[in-house]
């Protein structure tokens, strides 16, 4: 696996304790905190399995294998992975917060995920091409 691979999926993983923690000391603990936290965290992820039903794979875990250890994924248009769906979320964010705490809590760990994807592909990738909407197919 290539380093920047290795520390991309590490950040992943950290992130929602990391936010987990932050937000724990600022309001205190509880079960809707963990949960708005951990699945806007991994809710941007989901678009990857668009290129699931698009390739070919043996079973879920040679796709996950595919995921882990290929730089060509993160170059695929993925619905939230772009400029556009972040600043619909840093749009977003304050009239979510404003309407519901763990609302605004969501889509912050979702613009963090985007956030760290971003600063990935700068290291690992050298550009930003993909996170350009254009017209693809």
């Amino acid at each position: 696996m290539k380093k920047s691979i290795l520390l991309h999926n590490i950040a992943h993983f950290t992130l929602p304790f990391l936010l987990l923690e932050i937000f724990s000391l600022l309001r205190g603990f509880d079960l809707y905190l963990l949960i708005s936290i951990f699945l806007g965290s991994f809710i941007p992820d989901i678009d990857h399995l668009a290129i699931w039903a698009t390739k070919y794979f043996k079973n879920f875990r040679s796709f996950l294998k595919y995921c882990f250890k290929s730089q060509r994924y993160r170059e695929a248009f993925l619905l939230f992975h772009n400029f556009p769906a972040i600043m619909t979320l840093l749009i977003i964010l304050p009239v979510a917060s404003w309407m519901n705490f763990y609302f605004g809590i969501f889509i912050t760990a979702m613009i963090c995920h985007l956030f760290l994807d971003f600063l990935a592909d700068s290291f690992a990738l050298k550009t930003h091409s993909h996170w350009k909407v254009r017209k693809r197919i």
